[in-house]
């Protein structure tokens, strides 16, 4: 027989997509498990913990400021849901939310001001013009159905998201 509070995971479980649920095992798993706080008992977290966590996260070099700010989202829901269920009174997240909330902010700009846009030689964009536009020999229809999706992209040099936005009054405009 379950416990009301399996009955209520699983629930849960059943409400994540799959992809959405793996996701948030995967960074249970990668940013809190093999750390001192996924070894700590959940009652005894403090919010100093949460926020040296979450800095030490922040100063790995291989982490994005996606995947540490999803770390702390899947702690604080964690600890949200021990207080639904009343088996904890406080969150230790809320007292340090707004000051790592700023600190993902700061971060995100820095990430974008310093993304470098990396533009095709002229060999591999003949390399891409001929591959986009390769024909199957039996039915002399284009091999790759998106290839001249990717020829529009690179001569306007629209984004993939532009293009799949646009409408048709905007080409008759």
């Amino acid at each position: 027989m379950q416990s009301r509070d399996s009955k209520y995971h699983l629930k849960k479980k059943k409400e994540y997509k799959a992809k959405s649920a793996d996701r948030r095992e995967g960074t249970i798993n990668n940013q809190i498990a093999g750390y001192p706080l996924g070894r700590l008992q959940v009652n005894a977290v403090t919010s100093r913990d949460i926020s040296e966590h979450i800095y030490v996260l922040i100063n790995q070099t291989d982490l994005s400021v996606s995947s540490v700010r999803k770390a702390f989202d899947v702690i604080n829901s964690a600890f949200n849901w021990a207080i639904s269920q009343e088996y904890l009174s406080y969150n230790p997240c809320n007292r340090v939310k707004e000051e790592i909330k700023a600190e993902f902010r700061s971060l995100s700009a820095a990430e974008a001001n310093e993304r470098r846009v990396m533009a095709l030689s002229d060999s591999q964009i003949k390399k891409l013009e001929d591959t986009c536009r390769t024909r199957n020999e039996n039915d002399g229809m284009y091999k790759y159905t998106a290839g001249l999706y990717a020829l529009f992209l690179l001569y306007t040099g629209m984004r993939c998201g532009e293009l799949c936005s646009l409408k048709w009054k905007d080409f008759e405009e």
